[in-house]
């Protein structure tokens, strides 16, 4: 039992202890680089909280920071420990009073130095490196001895060792081989039922129909892309759920949430975002069969013309991701540039500035013809987007070009859609007919 603690805690020990040592000579390394040749900069402090207070140990407290530098390029940091009398300094009775404090910082380094609070920042590296060495001792006062016991019975040990390895390589390389049969059979199994929907000329009759309705309802198809690659994506995607050769029975005959939509919605929210349809997992047998032309092109053309049909195939409408994984200031920029590109030139964004507050994130918008606004967003990892629909559509109000309508289909995203004045009667008459599993289309449209 002894052992086996030691053969466990010491190289624990090691790695901690080197991965602490390293981590605060690097700290260090950068405080002097930073107050050698570091920028100053006024930081906003976004939060500052008490951390979680482990059983018989004192309180400690973090802080979050964001700040500027010279070019204008925005950087945040945190959480990250500070003193308790910097903590008392900023702070009112458990409530940050203090909004800026004055920081040092490097280009390549992350962990900028508070000035107001040096004293602490050169506590914690020391106190680094010193439980760093300390987990080094002790992982080499366990690891030592039992080096020294492995070595006397090192042939006992390496055979043991061998037979392991051994039976570690027979279990990868059958787990691999039954992974890669798994696959051989799905694949199989995936052509067999693309071979059958193309067989059945009904098929891709209802594909082109449903296709033909929404272009009658107001969405904008790219005029370059090829239908018939259009509807061999949708056939594609199609085989991986059907195995009947008669997708309008199919789709007729089942009761779950996929039989409970119509078949024009399950086209718009599948052909306005990305597919992965056409990935060289699939082969090409069957685009050779239906577009044999495609096959006399070079490989880098027909990636490219592949690739622009694997996304929205629509000018006017397109799934929009609502995660916010982005830095800060950046996911509303980039939110306003996917609904501009949607609006194809009806309007331009002279600017778009996000401020992000602990609960929510503030946007200034200004359009290409001087008018502005102002909205709030909720601060989340997926963020409801209605406000800047909201937004968008009050100030393209007053020009008479277009508007946003928004379908809510999914948590993480949403398809918008822009319809200009001579589109929406035929969209709403399109959209009354359509229908999710739970309820109308229009119940869940903005």
């Amino acid at each position: 039992m002894l052992w086996f603690l030691a053969l466990v805690l010491g190289p624990f020990s090691l790695v901690v202890g080197l991965f602490m040592t390293i981590g605060s000579w690097r700290d260090q390394r950068d405080f002097r680089e930073m107050t050698e040749r570091g920028y100053h900069a006024i930081a906003s402090i976004a939060r500052a909280y008490p951390a979680t207070r482990q059983s018989g140990q004192p309180q400690t407290y973090l802080i979050e920071l964001r700040w500027t530098d010279s070019f204008g390029r925005p950087h945040a940091y945190g959480p990250t420990h500070i003193s308790v009398r910097f903590w008392r300094q900023i702070t009112t009775d458990g409530e940050l009073t203090t909004s800026k404090t004055e920081v040092i910082a490097l280009a390549e380094a992350a962990r900028p130095v508070i000035l107001a609070d040096i004293a602490e920042r050169k506590f914690q590296d020391e106190v680094g490196i010193k439980a760093g060495v300390a987990f080094l001792l002790f992982g080499l006062a366990l690891v030592v001895p039992l080096v020294v016991h492995l070595f006397k019975n090192r042939r006992e040990i390496a055979r043991a060792v061998q037979d392991a390895a051994q039976g570690i390589w027979n279990w990868r390389r059958n787990s691999a081989a039954e992974r890669s049969a798994e696959l051989q059979d799905a694949m199989k199994e995936w052509r067999r039922s693309m071979d059958v929907l193309l067989a059945n000329e009904a098929n891709a009759r209802l594909v082109r129909d449903s296709i033909r309705r929404l272009e009658d309802g107001g969405f904008r198809i790219v005029p370059t892309l090829n239908r018939d690659l259009l509807m061999i994506r949708v056939l594609r995607e199609c085989a991986s759920r059907s195995r009947a050769g008669d997708l309008e029975q199919f789709f007729a005959g089942r009761s779950d949430l996929i039989g409970g939509n119509t078949l024009d919605l399950l086209m718009l929210l599948d052909l306005a975002g990305e597919s992965d349809a056409f990935d060289d997992l699939y082969g090409g047998s069957d685009l050779q069969a239906v577009l044999p032309d495609l096959w006399t092109l070079s490989e880098d053309d027909r990636v490219t013309i592949l690739d622009a049909h694997s996304a929205s195939i629509f000018e006017n409408a397109a799934s929009i991701s609502v995660v916010n994984e982005h830095w800060p200031g950046e996911f509303s920029k980039e939110k306003v540039k996917e609904l501009e590109a949607l609006a194809g030139g009806d309007f331009t964004v002279r600017s778009v500035a996000e401020t992000e507050k602990p609960e929510e994130l503030v946007v200034d918008l200004m359009m290409d013809d001087g008018a502005s606004a102002r909205f709030e967003m909720g601060a989340a990892k997926r963020m409801d987007l209605s406000p800047l629909f909201e937004t968008v559509n009050a100030l393209l109000a007053r020009r008479n070009k277009g508007r946003f309508s928004v379908i809510y289909c999914d948590t993480e995203v949403v398809t918008a859609v822009y319809l200009r004045p001579n589109e929406r009667p035929a969209f709403h008459r399109w959209a009354e007919r359509q229908c999710f599993a739970a309820g109308p289309l229009l119940e869940f449209m903005q």
